[in-house]
């Protein structure tokens, strides 16, 4: 047999492959690129065997106002002969999904209890917390642990001596996945929480197959709610979007988490100036950044006047713990989100999230407004001076 060598092989129809080839095809690291995508990682025998990226050219994706970003559709994994086989990461929108296969064909995934446990809790008022991505957390209080709006299939041990609670604030996939549900079958689940409207178009009939088991645990949330616990309480608001944000009473500690409720609009400015360059007569020698700024100032105005009346319960209020999107889609709205929930209330401690992966916006934010830095608890890519950095799917310890 010949030794490895990069090369380039041509195939039909304008495909061809880069990389290591044996015997004339590819083995061991290539890329192999087709009409509308490609794929990169290892290869054997001439075909993907090993782990690699299959990824999909888009042509429509979300437009950031504040820079570009890559967020093609695309599987992280292992193949075999060709086929996708074992868990994948599926990147959709900016936003990990977890999937499974068996040799190609999707599976129905589980919880698998993988990531790090961390030390034990210890030490008064702290609480030990995991972030796994867009908007999903876990506090583990002395006595009780909270699931935020996990959606991930993998998931920390949790402490079996204490109930846990789960919190699902909406059903957009990136919130939710109906996996959370198995965790009733590790551990002593008392209750689970949803913001949930069963009228809604978007989501008709989404939970009317659920088991009576899950279903006798489950409190549903529209609107401003409020409700009693055996720890403390909850009160739901409003949202922007579908479901509500909870704001949590556990014993003398509040925690806060908006799931969607931020300011937000229709379509980015980007999208929006497309938008009218079309509607505008094709001879139009105005100034289109200008136009399009005057017109979508309308749509500012108006998004942001709902976004403060549906956040107004939180007023005059001491929040422990805040749990907050810093979207960085919409122009500057991620920022006007969390500086208008910061003036509102008295927050000791923030983090930012529902950031679609893209942690350099943290960045952005607290080099325009460096004065909150002392109270952010956040991944921190460019390791700025913030109270406190952490790491996607590891334990850290916050104390209130």
């Amino acid at each position: 047999m010949s030794n490895n060598k990069e090369k380039r092989l041509e195939y039909s129809n304008g495909r061809y492959y880069m990389g290591e080839l044996q015997d004339g095809q590819p083995e061991g690291h290539g890329a192999f690129y087709f009409s509308g995508g490609h794929y990169e990682g290892e290869f054997s025998q001439g075909t993907y065997n090993g782990f690699g990226t299959m990824c999909f050219d888009s042509e429509q994706n979300f437009s950031f106002d504040n820079r570009e970003y890559d967020i093609r559709d695309m599987f992280m994994g292992n193949w075999v002969d060709g086929k996708k086989d074992g868990r994948f990461i599926h990147m959709y929108g900016g936003v990990p999904y977890d999937v499974e296969f068996r040799m190609g064909d999707s599976v129905t995934s589980k919880i698998y209890y993988d990531l790090p446990a961390g030390e034990e809790l210890r030490g008064d008022r702290t609480i030990k917390c995991w972030y796994g991505g867009q908007s999903c957390f876990i506090i583990e209080t002395a006595n009780e642990t909270l699931v935020f709006d996990w959606y991930r299939s993998s998931m920390p041990p949790l402490n079996p001596n204490k109930p846990v609670y789960i919190f699902v604030t909406h059903v957009h996939g990136d919130h939710f996945d109906k996996r959370i549900f198995s965790l009733t079958e590790k551990y002593n689940v008392p209750e689970i929480y949803i913001g949930y409207k069963r009228s809604h178009p978007e989501t008709l009939g989404f939970f009317d197959d659920l088991s009576p088991e899950i279903e006798d645990l489950v409190s549903f949330f529209n609107g401003e709610q409020f409700l009693l616990t055996d720890y403390g309480s909850i009160k739901s608001l409003r949202s922007t979007d579908l479901g509500v944000a909870f704001l949590v009473t556990v014993g003398d500690y509040v925690f806060f988490h908006a799931g969607d409720l931020f300011c937000r609009s229709a379509v980015t400015f980007n999208d929006y100036k497309k938008i009218l360059k079309d509607q505008l007569p094709k001879d139009y020698d105005g100034n289109l950044d200008k136009a399009a700024r005057a017109k979508f100032s309308y749509m500012v105005d108006n998004t942001e006047a709902v976004f403060k009346e549906y956040a107004s319960p939180l007023r005059g209020l001491k929040i422990d713990y805040a749990m907050l999107p810093l979207d960085p889609r919409w122009d500057d709205f991620g920022m006007i989100t969390i500086n208008h929930y910061l003036n509102i209330s008295t927050i000791k401690h923030f983090s930012p999230m529902h950031m679609w992966e893209k942690y350099d916006f943290v960045s952005d934010y607290i080099n325009r407004f460096p004065q909150h830095k002392d109270i952010m608890i956040s991944v921190n890519p460019d390791k700025l001076a913030i109270e406190q950095s952490i790491e996607l799917n590891k334990p850290y310890y916050v104390r209130l």
